[in-house]
């Protein structure tokens, strides 16, 4: 998943290093000609060390950009270079961080760059998600990169991100049913029937059209029955059968 987003991130930043090439021959922001030249030179060495795979040098050169020239295009540029650098990096929270303080200085607009500095952001955060192996998880992690993707597809319905931003979102509730699913189950094991059918109703009805809702009901069913509140594990089942009538626990 990690080399998808690379690929897709990488497509974008393409499209951002030609808008900073063209506006090297506009009029400089705020300085004079050889200060332009200058962040130019510095921001073509930062891509150079990039794409060589030389990512601290890379970002040395990105550091001096955003304290030298930092009213050029190539300075304004630098932090949203720093964040994808980070990336690369694995330094996720540097990367929402500075993703974020990139987004309160820029323009309000919708811009194709915004959208590509939100899913970055979503990703970074995603990235997170997928590398916690505590247990239990912390679904908060998860929770703010769906939060994030949502950031994409409100704000940006029409961009190249969208279609990811909402495949992203479908895999983080799969992602979510299932760990609150296995909590359920660890609540079953241990003997706590009325947690166990508590968090698997719960399950059931924030994520349903997910395979794991089914589970849910299926456990919720089973939790009652050990609590020998027998007329609602029938009431239960009733409702796997009717939503989810191919499902095994269904007779």
């Amino acid at each position: 998943m990690i080399k998808i987003a690379y690929q897709r991130i990488t497509c974008n930043l393409i499209a951002i290093i030609a808008l900073a090439a063209l506006s090297s021959g506009c009029t400089v922001f705020g300085g004079n000609q050889r200060q332009h030249d200058e962040a130019a030179a510095l921001y073509q060495q930062a891509m150079t060390a990039r794409e060589d795979g030389q990512l601290e040098a890379s970002l040395a050169h990105l550091d001096t950009l955003l304290s030298d020239y930092p009213n050029t295009p190539q300075g304004q540029q630098a932090m949203l270079e720093k964040a994808y650098t980070h990336y690369h990096l694995k330094n996720y929270h540097l990367t929402i961080e500075q993703t974020s303080i990139w987004l309160k200085q820029g323009s309000e607009a919708d811009t194709p760059e915004r959208a590509y500095a939100r899913f970055l952001r979503a990703e970074a955060a995603r990235a997170l998600w997928n590398a916690d192996t505590s247990s239990p998880r912390k679904t908060s992690l998860a929770r703010q990169a769906f939060a994030y993707y949502r950031k994409v597809v409100e704000h940006h319905p029409e961009s190249k991100e969208v279609k990811s931003a909402f495949q992203r979102m479908q895999q983080l509730r799969r992602d979510l049913a299932a760990e609150e699913l296995r909590r359920a189950r660890d609540d079953m094991q241990a003997g706590d029937f009325a947690t166990a059918a508590e968090r698997a109703a719960w399950v059931a009805e924030q994520y349903r059209g997910v395979r794991h809702a089914a589970d849910a009901l299926a456990l919720q069913a089973e939790a009652l029955e050990n609590l020998n509140r027998d007329r609602e594990a029938a009431a239960t089942l009733r409702m796997l059968q009717i939503l989810y009538p191919d499902h095994p626990a269904v007779e």
